[in-house]
């Protein structure tokens, strides 16, 4: 039977001996270009700037905050976290040989904080295992003078575990609040512990304030998805549409016949393929959908297959912030061009799809407008299909650049 907290202090002050401070306010959008947004976005920027995290790759550009901690980066960030040395002579357990966490393993064995993953092989860390909340607990209480085992039973699906007390403990002192915002009775002991879950029950421990950066100036990488025309007025090689932007924050995915229901495929084989001119920092924040396809004069089959492209979108580039909506080069003013008698498939079909991307961006949140580009007149097609005559790649592609440049 779980016990009421009743009148509960945090129990995490100001005596905290290490000092470890804030310097300074963060960039805006902060250190991480893969956490913008995350609730726990805060507390990885204080423990970055407490020099407890540099990242999870070695630019330091990124956090990698959805994967699990291991029982190795878990001995780093206390070791860290308490600015205790690294190494020593103690060789703990046989293996973490040629771990980079070797270090502050032996480090936690020597201060009493882990003995190890097996209590039948002492020898045995296991610093390539997750570590589970339950486990995460007891390195806390272990490791932190300010926290203190507990018999609070604040939660009901930890009963019988052995790391029930320092559980109860963290909580107790403000830690941790429990898996479920909906039913604080639980704390989920086995699962593991994620990156930026990991951040906060640091953070907290630390008494550090978190430190939520102001919005990202700007966008890091934009992606353009599109067809064979939107390979030629972007033209990856050095082309106008690059010379009208920041080229070192956007990128080209296409694929030749890349219609819009097509790009809405999670198998579309435009999403195997790496990205044409790749920006700086390959992490995309904001994507540009080219649309074409085969949906002709039906404004509610391209709407249709716009919001699937748009879902699609957001599963493969989970950090996008912004998806612009652009429709194939149409003729001028939404005229209907001919090449050799036959009317061109793309001025036909773009004012349709302008009409879709209006419907669209009306309900779908995070989703705008784009530019929508038209040829000064018909002899910019080359074909009946819609491809540009090579003169108007530079035009279009100028003029492109340039609206994208202003916004």
């Amino acid at each position: 039977m779980r016990t009421a907290l009743v009148g509960v202090v945090l129990a995490v002050t100001s005596f905290w001996p290490y000092g470890l401070v804030w310097a300074g306010e963060p960039p805006p959008g902060g250190t991480f270009y893969d956490d913008d947004g995350n609730t726990h976005e805060g507390y990885i920027e204080a423990v970055a700037a407490a020099s407890i995290t540099a990242g999870c790759n070695e630019a330091g550009t990124f956090y990698c905050p959805s994967r699990a901690v291991t029982r190795g980066q878990m001995a780093t960030f206390i070791g860290r976290a308490l600015s205790l040395p690294p190494g020593g002579h103690l060789d703990a357990f046989d293996d973490d040989e040629g771990s980079v966490h070797e270090a502050w393993i032996n480090v936690m064995a020597a201060i009493g904080v882990t003995s190890g993953c097996d209590p039948f092989a002492p020898r045995r860390y296991c610093p390539d295992e997750p570590v589970s909340r339950a486990q995460m607990a007891t390195f806390l209480v272990r490791a932190f003078p300010n926290l203190t085992a507990s018999s609070a039973d604040v939660f009901d699906d930890d009963d019988g575990s052995v790391h029930e007390r320092n559980i109860d403990g963290v909580a107790v002192a403000g830690v941790t609040q429990g898996c479920s915002v909906s039913d604080t009775s639980r704390y989920c002991p086995r699962q593991s512990v994620r990156r930026d879950q990991m951040a906060t029950f640091l953070g907290r421990a630390l008494a550090l304030t978190p430190m939520v950066p102001p919005p990202r100036v700007g966008f890091v990488c934009t992606e353009v998805i599109g067809f064979s025309q939107t390979s030629e007025w972007y033209e990856p090689n050095g082309g106008a549409f690059e010379s009208g932007v920041d080229d070192a924050s956007w990128q080209l995915r296409w694929d030749s016949g890349a219609g819009v229901d097509l790009i809405a495929g999670s198998d579309w084989e435009g999403w195997a393929l790496d990205p044409f001119s790749g920006c700086e920092v390959p992490i995309v924040d904001r994507a540009v959908l080219t649309i074409s396809g085969i949906s002709g004069s039906d404004v509610a089959a391209w709407t249709a297959n716009i919001r699937a492209a748009v879902t699609q979108i957001w599963l493969q580039h989970p950090t996008t912030r912004e998806i612009l909506l652009q429709p194939v080069v149409g003729g001028p003013n939404e005229s209907v061009c001919n090449w050799n008698g036959q009317q061109v498939r793309a001025s036909v079909q773009h004012p349709y799809i302008d009409q879709a991307i209006a419907q669209v961006a009306a309900i779908e949140p995070g989703v705008n407008a784009g530019f929508s580009p038209e040829l000064p007149d018909c002899s910019g097609y080359r074909d009946n299909i819609g491809h540009l005559e090579p003169g108007y790649h530079s035009v279009v592609g100028t003029e492109v650049g340039q609206y994208y440049a202003g916004l």
